[in-house]
């Protein structure tokens, strides 16, 4: 009888992460890229980008969110400037006679936006990834025997 007891509190202890780690696979959060835009995943379910800001808004370490917005208008700000650089090189060949100066600078300043659009969207993902670690650390808190009564938190945390 101890051994059958011994063998289910280990086969708990050992399948117990497994079952909390699929129960938050439909919280997991997903961001990628393509050729119209970003797309914003909750689980396998596609999502609004004002819905996916208030799944981050309402995480508890706000510091996820505040690294996914400023990445977000870092994002912003390098379309403008890719934008104002690309108006430049179009200039600079278009204009009769050609003025390389503005084109190449026009390229430099494209050149600079890529590198702020790939710094904002690594910091976008980073956060996604912060997300995600503290959503699937659970933690699994016992209860109070009596109400009122001073009790020892124990706690299971586990990481995925």
């Amino acid at each position: 009888m101890i051994k059958i007891f011994a063998i289910v509190i280990i086969i708990f202890f050992v399948c117990s992460p497994t079952i909390l780690a699929q129960s938050t696979k439909s919280d997991t959060l997903s961001l990628s890229e393509g050729f119209f835009g970003m797309t914003y995943k909750k689980g396998d379910q596609k999502i609004s980008f004002k819905e996916f800001k208030q799944i981050l808004k309402s995480s508890a370490d706000q510091s996820i969110y505040t690294q996914f917005v400023k990445g977000d208008n870092q994002s912003t700000l390098a379309d403008v400037i890719a934008f104002c650089g690309g108006g430049c090189v179009g200039y600079g060949l278009a204009s009769k006679p050609s003025n390389s100066t503005v084109a190449i600078v026009g390229g430099v300043i494209v050149v600079v936006a890529f590198i702020l659009d790939g710094n904002a969207k690594g910091m976008m993902n980073e956060a996604v990834l912060k997300y995600n670690n503290l959503t699937s650390s659970s933690a699994m808190i016992l209860p109070e025997l009596k109400n009122g009564s001073q009790g020892t938190l124990f706690v299971i945390s586990t990481h995925f």
